[in-house]
């Protein structure tokens, strides 16, 4: 207590104000009217009030909180400490019996209560009570949820940027690790659930089969999700969103051998460069936000070797992508299991494409591993193909692919022919072949077809025949060829003299099966041909309507009107839904009825009312485009009247029917049609064509309808 006496105390300055020692210490005086301590004088007066007076005594109130609140967060934290030990202290849950279950949430998961209860008939007592330790797990819920597993990007699923930090917690993985060591020390296979009744979070066809199991598939999880790059290049922090950013996939815990190597390879198929950027904004939803500002290097895209910018994640994917596969268990498009060659060769082609030789090392390295377990006993770069044709058109061929095994033996067969007579020449066709097996590698499809072969596999599909024709197929093709022309094997200029070579040293291969007019590549650029307005594919209509070779050379009129009217013949009736749509505002149809007149008007243009077709009546040369189109030329040259009032005739029916079933051919384009065939044949026989074909309409209607009454009676 301070002495009245003493003027000055230790703890007051020289305008007795209190100053701040760190620690609160009551003073000797009295408490005024509004609860202040007042130090006093000698004189028993109380020291006079300052405001610098009051700012420290604020500060000492505010330290004062502060320091309660540290106390009070750190005795509530050891608590927790102490809890977390209690939980995984199995001996003294086993001896003292266990109290009643916390309610599971976020960062206290609770796995007695949300997974089904262990079966008291078919579980250790011991492992039920080292299982209903685990109470109070400190992980976010996302931990248990499948999303990611099996690599697909979900639209609405749950974001990476939110997610991971949250999953990625280190006192979450500690306590995983912990958790899965009681577990295999408590439980085993025999441990069942008890599956019966049970109604809760998780989908019992897809549940681990025992709670050892339930803790290994969460920390395979959590390692495969908390992946970050030791040179700090992933974008966003973990791998998994870096290859999410980069490639389009997700490398989730279940995804297959080959799983993500087709989105690599369509993002990087096509030449581009993406610039240095800062990335900066605000995402989120409904309930959450985030806030990110990074910078992203400089990232460049191309099929050839050593074009594309890869990440260390995407490196330590392509390692990992190279050692996972298994016997009997790593399948391919069709479901069954793929050869190891072929497995490594489809690997390969994607990570030669990476800038930089960590993939050649690596390669080199798993490949030489496989051959010591003796995996593999040939050549890996011949011994099988990567795959079908359907799998080569979307990817290209591989060093097993033909024609590739056929250029390198007649590369080997020149090399012991060479003679000093001949240096020259043999010198000259072995670049060309050289240059033609490197250029060929990265080709994002496949241009080595024949037209039967085009015909029977790819034509019959759509979807294929899309891929067969992509854009990035054409100028990977228009690449390869450049490059022949830089290597001096100018298809224009030497080929000729060249072409000879193969018969004269009686080589496998023969680049004129390639490179020809009537070769591969030119095949491909026949096939592939479009119609300008649309960008169909009119091979694959002309395969439809059961005359692919259509696509080498125009049919006669004959033959198309022939044709044409033998579908418009056989044309299935509209459905009823289709029916009540068509024709009604866009603004006005459900979205159900928008969707399924999209898949009419998509189902119509695949066929009889494609514009590929509609083209073969209306001449190329309107408002857009100059020229005539070959079958137009003839038409124009046909002296009888009775084909040309078919033809009109035909045309006509034709514009009707796709009217009636909305689909749209440009108004101009039919006036020039009429306009073509009335300076052949006239006005008067025009009108009189006109009337024929009106009435015929008008009989095949009242047949129609008397057929309907006959049905109703």
């Amino acid at each position: 207590m301070l002495d009245n006496n003493q003027i000055t105390p230790p703890w007051a300055n020289e305008a007795g104000t209190v100053e701040e020692q760190g620690l609160l210490l009551e003073p000797d005086g009295y408490v005024s009217d509004d609860g202040a301590i007042q130090i006093t004088q000698p004189n028993n007066k109380p020291l006079p009030k300052s405001p610098k007076r009051w700012r420290s005594r604020l500060t000492l109130c505010l330290w004062a909180i502060a320091l309660t609140s540290i106390v009070i967060f750190g005795v509530t934290l050891g608590g927790r400490r102490s809890h977390r030990r209690k939980h995984f202290d199995f001996e003294s849950i086993h001896n003292n019996g266990q109290s009643r279950l916390p309610t599971s949430k976020n960062y206290r998961l609770n796995f007695p209560e949300q997974y089904p209860p262990l079966d008291p008939n078919h579980s250790s007592k011991e492992c039920r009570d080292a299982w209903a330790t685990l109470d109070s797990i400190t992980c976010h819920e996302q931990i248990w949820a499948r999303n990611w597993d099996n690599g697909g990007i979900q639209l609405l699923g749950p974001s990476l940027s939110r997610f991971l930090p949250m999953i990625c917690k280190h006192y979450c993985t500690n306590e995983l690790r912990q958790a899965q060591e009681l577990l295999h020390q408590f439980c085993g296979q025999d441990d069942k659930f008890l599956l019966d009744n049970y109604k809760g979070r998780f989908n019992t066809t897809m549940l681990e089969p025992n709670p050892a199991a339930v803790l290994d598939t969460l920390n395979a999880r959590q390692i495969q999700s908390c992946r970050t790059s030791p040179i700090d290049d992933a974008e966003r922090g973990y791998c998994m969103t870096d290859l999410q950013e980069r490639w389009y996939f997700i490398d989730g815990l279940e995804t297959d051998g080959l799983g993500g190597i087709d989105d690599f390879l369509d993002r990087s198929n096509e030449h581009k460069v993406e610039p240095a950027t800062r990335k900066s904004g605000v995402e989120g939803g409904k309930d959450w936000s985030n806030r990110y500002n990074y910078f992203r290097e400089e990232r460049r895209f191309g099929p050839g070797k050593g074009e594309t910018t890869c990440s260390w994640c995407t490196f330590n994917w392509l390692e990992r992508k190279l050692n996972s596969w298994k016997v009997d268990n790593t399948l391919g498009e069709n479901g069954e299991p793929l050869e190891l060659a072929s497995f490594l060769s489809r690997i390969q082609k994607a990570g030669q494409r990476c800038a930089g030789d960590n993939f050649t090392r690596t390669w080199e390295k798993t490949v030489a591993n496989y051959y010591e377990q003796g995996l593999l006993n040939d050549d890996i770069g011949t011994k099988l193909p990567s795959g079908d044709v359907v799998y080569l058109i979307g990817h290209g061929p591989s060093p097993g692919d033909y024609p590739l095994p056929a250029v390198k033996e007649s590369i080997d067969s020149l090399a012991i022919q060479k003679t000093s007579e001949n240096q020259a020449e043999i010198e000259r066709y072995t670049n060309c072949l050289n240059s033609f097996y490197e250029e060929a590698q990265p080709l994002t499809c496949y241009p080595f077809l024949t037209f039967s072969d085009i015909t029977r596999d790819i034509l019959i599909d759509q979807a294929r025949t899309k891929t067969f024709c992509s854009s990035h197929c054409s100028s990977s093709i228009n690449d390869m060829r450049r490059s022949m022309i830089t290597a001096g094997c100018n298809t224009n200029m030497n080929w000729e003299s060249m072409s000879k070579m193969p018969e004269k040293y009686n080589l496998p291969f023969n680049l004129d099966t390639v490179f020809s007019e009537l070769g591969t590549v030119e095949t491909h650029s026949l096939v592939c041909q479009t119609e300008r307005s649309s960008g169909t594919v009119c091979a694959y209509i002309w395969n439809t309507l059961g005359h692919p070779e259509w696509t080498l050379h125009e049919p006669s009129i004959s033959q198309l009107l022939d044709v044409i009217e033998e579908a418009l013949d056989n044309l299935p009736p509209i459905p009823q839904n289709v029916t009540e749509a068509i024709g009604v505002e866009w603004r006005q149809l459900t979205r159900d009825q928008r969707l399924l007149v999209q898949e009419w008007d998509n189902q119509m243009r695949a066929g009889v009312f494609s514009s590929c077709v509609w083209r073969k009546f209306a001449r190329e040369r309107t408002f857009m485009w100059g020229g005539d189109g070959d079958l137009i030329a003839q038409v124009k040259g046909v002296e009888d009247p009775d084909v040309l009032v078919r033809w009109i005739q035909t045309v006509h029916r034709y514009w009707d029917a796709c009217k009636k079933r909305d689909v749209k051919h440009s108004e101009e384009e039919m006036k020039l049609v009429d306009k073509d065939i009335i300076s052949r044949i006239g006005n008067n026989r025009f009108d009189e064509a006109m009337k024929i074909y009106r009435s015929t309409i008008s009989t095949s209607t009242k047949s129609k309808d008397d057929g309907e009454r006959e049905e109703l009676a």
